[in-house]
């Protein structure tokens, strides 16, 4: 008796042991799974990417890329290490006070804004349009616009732009390249088996032995050697022919 309840104590503990180890691998699978799912939904980022994801995914790179090389920029320091200065004030220009018109020439914005308060002032202008002191062009005070970045850093983020452009134009270009090998055959390998089938066939008579042992008739073959005999006998006998008649 005592030793049927130690046997099922030791039952109990494997059992009790069995279902732990049970609980502990459906975890892992249910956390392998959430983990898979995660990186299906993930998109482009992981490769998995539908073709509708991935055409506005680029979409949207091309106009991040448009806009960020349409957008006006200042020059970085050159050789002394300073920014180009203002053509009003002669003052050095920074990203936090410089401000472009629409034709790309920069000055300050409080240099604009004493200049659009002075035409003012004289009533040199009937409307609200401002030339700008470089090229003159008339523009509208609302079309001059802060500049926030330098050209390396517009730079900078057209690199980074292009490169995850071509990120995913060469997970695309394996995609297709992986679903046309696994969907159409190739014809050179295919040429190329056919080829080595048909010599082999040729060398060692592979075709009629295999037609022979499954009991298939098969029609006697001439030996190229024979032919050529038979050839030469016909020649033989024609022109013994020709000889008689003469």
């Amino acid at each position: 008796m005592q030793g049927l309840k130690k046997e099922n104590k030791q039952l109990k503990k494997d059992k009790e042991a069995l279902e732990t180890d049970i609980q502990v691998l459906r975890a892992l699978r249910t956390a392998e799974l959430k983990k898979e799912q995660r990186e299906l939904e993930g998109g482009l980022g992981d490769g998995l990417g539908s073709l509708e994801d991935t055409y506005l995914q680029m979409k949207k790179l091309l106009r991040s890329f448009r806009s960020s090389i349409e957008e006006i920029v200042l020059e970085d320091p050159g050789e002394s290490g300073n920014y180009p200065d203002c053509a009003i004030c002669y003052e050095e220009l920074s990203k936090d006070t410089a401000a472009t018109f629409p034709c790309e020439h920069i000055f300050h914005m409080t240099c604009i804004r004493e200049l659009d308060r002075h035409a003012k002032e004289q009533e040199q202008r009937a409307n609200r349009n401002l030339a700008c002191p470089t090229c003159r062009q008339n523009w509208d005070l609302s079309e001059v616009l802060y500049v926030t970045r330098t050209a390396s850093e517009q730079w900078q983020e057209l690199i980074e732009i292009a490169t995850e452009w071509a990120q995913m134009d060469t997970r695309r270009d394996d995609v297709d390249w992986t679903s046309d090998k696994t969907s159409e055959p190739s014809f050179i390998e295919n040429d190329m088996e056919s080829d080595d089938s048909e010599e082999e066939q040729v060398a060692t008579g592979k075709a009629q032995g295999e037609r022979s042992r499954e009991g298939e008739p098969t029609a006697p073959r001439t030996p190229p050697r024979s032919q050529k005999r038979r050839r030469l006998e016909e020649l033989a006998a024609a022109r013994s022919a020709k000889k008689q008649k003469r």
